[in-house]
């Protein structure tokens, strides 16, 4: 008889008894357990059948800092620069998803001349949480609203922290796929905008947090944004957060 450990189910191979053993013996299932071991499977099936997009022929990686954050950093998340139209004049990263294929590629203006700051290749396409491979701290992954501001928090020493993409990208299933990562509270360190749209989405979420029973944090930072902040700041931020000395 074979039992899967996470499911519960279980089949005999002899007689073709089968079923679920929390069903069986009336216990309480661990649903986000099962999530993640059905989601872990269907990574490991994704992997075998797609190859992903591939980085652009003739991509150049950048290497060198950016707003404030190091080389090391950009070259870590595989940063760099195209000629083609869809990418020239901005910075690009490649998004990957939870089995580390490359799903999509997003562009930064660099110039700050560009009509949009912000491009997506390929053009409408849904974007989940960024970097995935963040894990919590303390049980705790703060979100942030962009691709820079993220990083440049990962550059400063905190590496618990995921982008939405915007202010009002946030849904019920990121905020599943959260918990899948492992999150048990959720930090919202959204802009401090002039115009407070920033802090209005920051309020959105937190009422879809508490809607979904992710205990939340809403932290609202002096000025501008997270990708503005220097190591101190973060460092600051890391001990307010974490009581850490």
């Amino acid at each position: 008889m074979r039992i899967d450990q996470i499911t519960g189910i279980y089949h005999c191979f002899s007689c073709g008894f089968a079923g679920n053993v929390f069903e069986l013996y009336g216990l309480p299932a661990n649903l986000l357990a099962i999530k993640r071991e059905n989601l872990r499977r269907k990574m490991t099936e994704k992997r075998l059948n797609s190859a992903g997009l591939e980085m652009p022929k003739g991509y150049t990686p950048y290497t060198e800092e950016y707003r404030g954050i190091s080389a090391e950093t950009i070259v870590k998340f595989q940063a760099f620069t195209h000629p083609d139209k869809q990418f020239i004049d901005r910075i690009v990263f490649p998004l990957t998803d939870m089995s580390g294929l490359i799903y999509a590629f997003h562009g930064r203006d660099l110039t700050n001349m560009l009509k949009a700051k912000y491009l997506t290749y390929p053009p409408k396409t849904a974007l989940s949480l960024y970097p995935l491979i963040a894990r919590p701290y303390m049980n705790s992954i703060i979100l942030v609203e962009g691709i820079v501001d993220a990083l440049n928090l990962w550059d400063k020493g905190l590496n618990n922290v995921v982008c939405s993409f915007g202010t009002d990208s946030m849904s019920k299933n990121k905020l599943i796929l959260l918990k899948m990562m492992g999150a048990q509270e959720l930090v919202l360190l959204f802009d401090n905008d002039d115009n407070e749209a920033g802090q209005k989405a920051a309020l959105k979420v937190q009422k879809l947090c508490e809607n979904n029973d992710m205990p939340v944090r809403n932290i609202t930072i002096s000025e501008g944004d997270p990708g503005d902040m220097s190591s101190e700041k973060v460092y600051r931020l890391k001990k307010y957060l974490y009581s850490e000395t």
